[in-house]
C-alpha cells in the first residue's frame, strides 16, 4: 500500500496542473508515492554490497533496506535556473549576492561560478573561458573557511586539513567571472554569421 506525501510548505504556493500546491518559486517539483511498506536493497542491480556512486564520483556501502518512492511527474519551470544580470553600475556586487542566497539555499553547496550573460553555463569549456579571460584570483575569489558542506565529500575531513575540526566541515568558494559593469566594452566577444547548415553539410560531415 502506498500513500501519498506532501513535501513542501504550501503557504506560498502555486497550483500544478493536476491541481497540487507547491511552492511558488520552486524550479523543479517532483510528485510521487512514499511506500511505507516496501523497502529495497540499494545494491538490487548490482548485487556488489556497492551503492550507486554518489555526487563526488565516489562508492560507499549499500544499504540493506531502503524507502521506495514512486515518482508520477516532474514539473520544472521553462530553463529553470537562478539568473541575474547586472543592469546598472548600482548592481555590482549583488552577483555575490546571489552566491551567498544560493549557498543558505543549499547548504551542501561547496562552490559557485558566477559568469555574465554571454557565457553558455551548460558549456563547461565555455565558463572555464570566463574564468581564464574575466578572474583575478586575488580578486574576485571569495573564501568562505568553516562552513558546514556535504558530508559525502572526503575532502572535508581532518586527516587531510588538521584545521577541519569535524567531517563535513569545510571552505566553500565564490569564483566570480563577470565583468565590471563599467567596463562592459572592453570585453565585448567576438561574434560570427550563422552558417547555412545545409549548404556545408557534406563537409562538417566527419
Amino acid at each position: 500500500m502506498c500513500c501519498e506525501v506532501c513535501l513542501w510548505d504550501t503557504s506560498d504556493a502555486m497550483m500544478e496542473p493536476d491541481g497540487l500546491k507547491c511552492i511558488a518559486n520552486a524550479e523543479y517539483v517532483l510528485e510521487g508515492y512514499l511506500c511505507y511498506d516496501k523497502t529495497v536493497r540499494e545494491d538490487i542491480n548490482s548485487n556488489t554490497g556497492k551503492a550507486m556512486p554518489e555526487f563526488p564520483g565516489y562508492t560507499g556501502d549499500a544499504k540493506p533496506a531502503l524507502p521506495v518512492i514512486k515518482i508520477t511527474a516532474v514539473t520544472h519551470r521553462k530553463n529553470p535556473i537562478i539568473q541575474f544580470k547586472k543592469r546598472s553600475k548600482n548592481d555590482e556586487g549583488r552577483q555575490r549576492n546571489a552566491a551567498l542566497l544560493a549557498f543558505s539555499a543549499f547548504s551542501e553547496l561547496k562552490h559557485v561560478f558566477l559568469v555574465d550573460e554571454d557565457v553558455d553555463i551548460f558549456d563547461m569549456s565555455d565558463v572555464m573561458w570566463a574564468m581564464t579571460t574575466r578572474f583575478q584570483a586575488d580578486v574576485d575569489m571569495i573564501s568562505i573557511p568553516g562552513c558546514h558542506c556535504h558530508v559525502l565529500d572526503p575532502s572535508n575531513d581532518h586527516a587531510l586539513d588538521p584545521s577541519i575540526r569535524v567531517h563535513g566541515i569545510a571552505c566553500k568558494a565564490i569564483f566570480d567571472c563577470t565583468v565590471p559593469f563599467d567596463q562592459k566594452e572592453n570585453f565585448v566577444r567576438s561574434r560570427f554569421l550563422e552558417i547555412d547548415k545545409d549548404k556545408w553539410a557534406k563537409e562538417l560531415a566527419f
